[in-house]
């Protein structure tokens, strides 16, 4: 039995001491209620009061330190735990509480003693901050109940705005307890706001009750309402799983949902600066937020983003630090792919083709058009304040697929456009068409619109303000240095129609073949002669398809591999006429096809069906995984098509996510070396686009498992994947840690050295 008032160090080694001594069965309760000679809460808040007038600089025992933190704890059980509503408690905490203890101290006087011992430097200040959510808790909890009593009522309070809150929904200032709800005094809340935040996170639970999650929710606004509370918000949100990205957008919920005691614009009036100022050095996090405002208030938002598209478009630029600073957290924001950002950015595509002349931003912009090229689609830069030099430019960046997907857009636009827009447009129409890939095109699409410009070119008030009847003899000279445009035209569907099968316009037959007739008669050679030369092309598709068959029976291979060719024509023109099901079982039953050449054909069909027919690739899947129906080299081949299929397919592949991971865990798991090769190798094309953890782990194991040198193409295929992952687990950073130290293939480990440090990057670069 030992007295508090004694030397309280004394105390502590002695209680030390008999705590190690005693039976390591029995409760915390039991040991100290032996040591003391009074009731177990009001001996610990006398030794902890007695504690707190020890000098600091006193030494004090390992043993006695880590004793001390467990009083605290203790006292904090007995003492707040045992008469807090067990509805602000967490689980945890409910069950840490001893059976049938009553404490003998009212729960005020435990808070306002806890209180004073935290507020002042001491032994026991350290270890008992760690309760400070406890003790808010607590201060919110007897706010509540002295208002029940000053208002006599026994329910629950729903906290109205007072009347300094309700000036916040037009003000754009917070301060203190107007916005808590409680006064301050009771509890000092930190400067920091993050610490703030995480005790209101911690006691924010489900089941507390409405008022006194009104209060702790006013708490946590006001902190994230601070300076850097936004950052602070998600520094202390994401630290239990930085790299979720489901954490992180439900982190951008929280931080956009409008509290209800303060109107939309005055809340975002502070939060959005600070996002704006995140996007610098959080920018994965800060543009979650900002597309949860896109999403949720987009009218609002736009306001915010014109300050700074304003400086975007100033004419003359004297200091460029500013406008390089906008286009950066643009290009961030830019690279999510949201839509809503695309639309955003819409009113300011002239300007970024002004700025495509500054060769500091050049770059730059460069991203953001190209980013903006492949959500919006070329059809956003094409307006009249577009500077077509620098568009001519931008798309001399892109690729001849890029080019050849937006001619399309950028032909109907010449096509509905006035003539003077026409006249601007022409240089660009022109430098697409001599880098477009007929074979990419849609020739349907592209012959209804030469239709309808002809009908225009027909039309007399057309051809009145027409390109072809040009207003000034500059252009007229600038137009007879430069082939006619209906020639163009006519060429391109030449090309089209002597490359595919006889239908291949489709439903626009009938109206080319009129247009093209009317043609014959014009008295222009060089048209005359592409007229009747598409007209020669022009046929029926369901000719065509029996003319396959027929083929695919030849004992000539040239003339199967011909049969094939004429298959994947149909396909790719559209062909109304034709079932891909059908053709597809044409198609799987060639792989048996003892000749390459045919085999090489089949591929190419596959993926032409495919990449027309979104039900085809899970039957595709579902063949190559299929055992039973296929031997290894037909499922090779299939590999093949699926391969070349998931890369014509490109951003589209996460459609079929689901189904390529199922079939490469499939193929994967059997024991045919070639086999798990080719699944490897479309699982790391797979990746490219989205992360599997079944995918990694399937790698990682076959790293681990098969180290012989008889599986090393298997190795090889396997640490390919694990190389295309976006953020690697731990698991496979350690896998890589020790292949690229000891293993015993030279490409392998110096594969996982290179995926270690990429792996390392990207992780970096995803926390960032």
């Amino acid at each position: 039995m030992m007295d508090p008032k004694s030397n309280p160090l004394k105390v502590l080694d002695s209680l030390a001491a008999f705590w190690n001594a005693k039976d390591k069965k029995e409760t915390p309760f039991d040991r100290i209620s032996q040591f003391c000679n009074s009731d177990i809460l009001s001996f610990l808040l006398q030794l902890l009061e007695d504690l707190a007038s020890v000098d600091v600089t006193t030494p004090i025992s390992v043993n006695s330190l880590k004793l001390l933190q467990f009083i605290v704890h203790l006292t904090v059980i007995t003492g707040v735990y045992t008469q807090l509503p067990s509805e602000v408690l967490s689980d945890r905490k409910r069950a840490s509480i001893p059976p049938q203890y009553l404490p003998s101290i009212p729960l005020a006087e435990v808070y306002q003693r806890l209180l004073k011992l935290v507020l002042f430097d001491s032994l026991v200040q350290k270890p008992l901050s760690l309760h400070l959510p406890e003790l808010l808790a607590t201060s919110i909890v007897l706010h509540l109940e002295r208002i029940h009593k000053v208002e006599g009522s026994q329910n629950s309070l729903d906290i109205k705005p007072s009347t300094t809150e309700q000036s916040h929904a037009t003000g754009h200032k917070l301060n203190n307890a107007d916005l808590t709800g409680f006064p301050e005094e009771g509890f000092p809340l930190s400067d920091n706001p993050a610490m703030n935040i995480s005790m209101c996170l911690q006691i924010l639970l489900p089941k507390a009750p409405q008022d006194f999650k009104d209060i702790v929710t006013r708490i946590l606004t006001k902190s994230i309402c601070a300076p850097e509370g936004v950052k602070a918000f998600l520094a202390v949100f994401m630290q239990p799983d930085p790299n979720s990205v489901d954490r992180a957008k439900k982190a951008a919920s929280l931080i956009t949902s409008v509290p209800s005691f303060l109107s939309t614009e005055a809340y975002f009036d502070i939060i959005f600066p600070q996002l704006w100022t995140l996007m610098k050095s959080h920018s994965r996090l800060a543009s979650y937020a900002i597309l949860s405002l896109l999403h949720n208030h987009a009218e609002l938002c736009e306001t915010y983003f014109q300050p700074y598209f304003e400086i975007l478009k100033t004419k003359s630029v004297v200091d460029i630090s500013p406008v390089e600073e906008v286009l950066s957290r643009l290009d961030a924001l830019l690279r999510t792919n949201d839509p809503s950002v695309g639309n955003l950015c819409v009113p300011i595509t002239s300007s970024l083709f002004h700025l495509f002349q500054f060769a500091s931003v050049k770059q730059l912009v460069l991203e953001i058009l190209t980013s903006l090229f492949h959500i919006n689609g070329v059809k956003s830069f094409l307006n009249q304040e577009t500077d077509y030099d620098s568009l001519l430019e931008f798309l001399n960046t892109l690729s001849q697929n890029e080019i050849t997907k937006c001619f399309p857009a950028v032909l109907e636009e010449w096509v509905e456009s006035d003539p003077q827009e026409r006249i601007k447009l022409y240089d660009v129409l022109f430098f697409m068409l001599s880098k477009v890939d007929t074979d990419l095109l849609s020739p349907k699409s592209v012959a209804a619109l030469v239709f309808r410009l002809s009908e225009k070119l027909n039309d007399a008030e057309f051809a009145k303000n027409s390109l072809f009847v040009v207003p000034s003899e500059e252009r007229a000279v600038q137009i007879k240095e430069k082939e006619d445009i209906v020639t163009v035209l006519l060429q391109l569907l030449s090309t089209m129609a002597s490359k595919r099968t006889s239908n291949v316009f489709e439903e626009e037959t009938p109206r080319v073949k009129t247009m093209l007739r009317q043609y014959l008669g014009s008295g222009q050679p060089v048209i005359c002669e592409l007229a009747r030369d598409i007209l020669q092309h022009l046929g029926d598709s369901q000719d065509d398809y029996r003319t396959a068959l027929s083929y695919l029976h030849s004992e000539d291979v040239p003339t199967r591999g011909e049969g094939v060719y004429i298959l994947r024509k149909l396909v790719e023109n559209d062909s109304p006429k034709i079932s891909p099901i059908q053709i597809l079982q044409t198609f799987i039953n060639l792989l048996r096809d003892e000749d390459s050449y045919v085999h090489l054909n089949v591929i190419s069909g596959l993926v032409s069906l495919s990449e027309k027919y979104d039900n085809i690739v899970p039957i595709l899947l579902q063949e190559y995984a299929n055992s039973h129906k296929h031997d290894t080299t037909e499922r090779l081949l299939l590999g093949q098509a699926i391969y070349q299929t998931m890369e014509r397919l490109g951003e589209l592949v996460p459609k079929f996510y689901s189904n390529i991971e199922n079939a490469c865990v499939s193929v994967i798991d059997s024991e045919e070396t070639e086999l798990q090769v080719s699944a490897l190798n479309i699982a790391s094309l797979l990746l490219r686009t989205r992360d599997s953890d079944l995918l990694i782990a399937k790698a990682v194991d076959i790293l681990n498992l098969k180290a012989e040198d008889s599986n090393k193409f298997q190795r090889r295929a396997a640490i390919q994947v694990i190389s295309e992952s976006k953020h690697l687990n731990s698991t496979a950073i350690t896998a890589l840690k020790y292949i690229s130290q000891f293993d015993g293939d030279d490409f392998v480990r110096n594969q996982a050295a290179v995926a270690l440090q990429n792996g390392i990057e990207r992780n970096v670069m995803y926390l960032e």
